[in-house]
């Protein structure tokens, strides 16, 4: 929880606390984001979340004022 982050987060550097942030992330979430980010590389858009268990089209639309993937 916690107030969301003042500027865009980088989902390739965020560590999970960071992400957590983020409204519609939470920790569960977050530590999903970064297994994938582990296993498969770096994002290489921001639409590549889709791709992690748990986030949908919806949901990735909510994100995207919060994130960048850099």
């Amino acid at each position: 929880g916690g107030p969301p982050p003042v500027a865009a987060v980088d989902i390739n550097s965020a560590d999970a606390q960071t992400l957590a942030t983020i409204p519609g992330i939470g920790d569960g979430l977050a530590e999903r984001i970064i297994a994938f980010r582990e296993q498969n590389g770096p994002f290489a858009s921001v639409d590549e979340l889709l791709d992690v268990a748990g986030i949908t089209e919806h949901r990735l639309d909510a994100l995207l004022p919060y994130v960048v993937a850099r």
